[in-house]
């Protein structure tokens, strides 16, 4: 038993909390900056997409209307957050 409680003891030793804090906190932000990023694309392609209804005459829009709502539809499917897509 003692030694089960200074091999439990050896481990919290070297486990390094902190350098585990400071990697997470690292990867959150990185995390963040990626999931800005995304929105700000996302937002760019929705005005991109809103031009190009406006601009472009009413057969051609036709003709690439399929194409236009698999490209939103799939752009739409990885703008969701995780716990969305379960």
């Amino acid at each position: 038993m003692a030694a089960d409680v200074g091999s439990m003891f050896q481990y919290w030793k070297k486990f390094d909390l902190r350098r585990l804090q400071r990697e997470l906190n690292s990867v959150a932000s990185e995390l963040a900056g990626r999931q800005e990023e995304s929105e700000h694309s996302h937002k760019h392609l929705v005005e991109l997409s809103r031009e190009f209804k406006r601009n472009v005459p009413e057969e051609v829009r036709e003709m690439v209307a399929p194409v236009l709502k698999s490209f939103q539809a799939q752009v739409s499917l990885t703008s969701l957050p995780p716990a969305d897509l379960g």
